[in-house]
C-alpha cells in the first residue's frame, strides 16, 4: 500500500465529506477509495472513521490523524492538543503490539 497516497485520499474524504464526493474529487472509483481507507484502517489497526449509509464520522484516531498540531480538525472542530503524543518509545512499544 502507498501510504502517502492513501493519507491523501484519506484527508480527501473528510475534507469531501462522504467517500463517494472523494472519489469524484479524485477522479477514481468509490471501490478505490474504500479500501485505501480499510488498507489505512488495518495498517494502524483502528477505525479511522464511522461510515453510515448517511454520513461519515471521524473517530478520535482519525482526528489525530488530520489535524497538524495545535490546529482543529476541518471536519470536527477537536484540536489536536487532545491526541496523545507519539514519542519514540510509544511508537516502538505501539509497533510490536501490533505487529503480526
Amino acid at each position: 500500500m502507498d501510504h502517502v497516497a492513501a493519507m491523501a485520499t484519506f484527508v480527501r474524504v473528510v475534507e469531501a465529506g462522504s467517500l463517494s464526493a472523494a472519489a469524484r474529487a479524485l477522479p477514481t472509483s468509490l471501490t478505490a477509495v474504500s479500501r485505501q481507507i480499510a488498507a489505512l484502517e488495518a495498517h494502524y489497526n483502528t477505525a479511522l472513521l464511522v461510515r453510515t449509509t448517511r454520513q461519515i464520522a471521524l473517530t478520535e484516531p482519525g482526528v489525530c490523524s488530520t489535524t497538524a498540531p495545535g490546529r482543529s480538525s476541518p471536519r470536527s472542530g477537536m484540536s489536536s492538543s487532545r491526541c496523545p503524543r507519539m514519542t519514540r518509545s510509544r511508537r516502538a512499544g505501539f509497533a510490536s503490539a501490533h505487529r503480526a
